[in-house]
């Protein structure tokens, strides 16, 4: 039967989430398209930060360089984040706007309300 405990501790809503760190063995002078790919697949096709799963929409998945250097492809400055994630980050304002972006983000939300994930956002 239902636990209100078990609830909480899988939909804790005061949880601090923190992006988990993963480590990628890189193939020489991988181009972007293809790290984001790998990356996508090593996170399980989940965001790092609201731990949204987007398995069957991949498109929804964006790979954030923590540092704004898309060139420093080390793997504690990368992390796979959900288009809403992403646009949350500092210095990414300019996707709020996009139209495209607009929609990838109701998507996101749409999929954590299904999924029951509890943001405090």
């Amino acid at each position: 039967g239902f636990q209100l405990a078990n609830y909480f501790a899988l939909y804790d809503a005061y949880e601090t989430r923190k992006l988990r760190e993963v480590a990628v063995v890189l193939e020489p002078e991988m181009d972007a398209r293809t790290l984001a790919n790998v990356y996508r697949q090593v996170c399980e096709f989940v965001c790092q930060a609201c731990g949204v799963d987007c398995t069957d929409a991949t498109h929804l998945l964006h790979l954030h360089f923590n540092d704004g250097d898309p060139t420093n492809t080390a793997t504690e400055n990368l992390y796979i984040l959900c288009v809403d994630c992403h646009a949350q980050q500092p210095g990414h304002d300019h996707m709020k706007v996009q139209p495209v972006v607009q929609d990838g983000i109701e998507m996101v939300k749409d999929r954590r309300a299904s999924q029951r994930i509890v943001s405090l956002k």
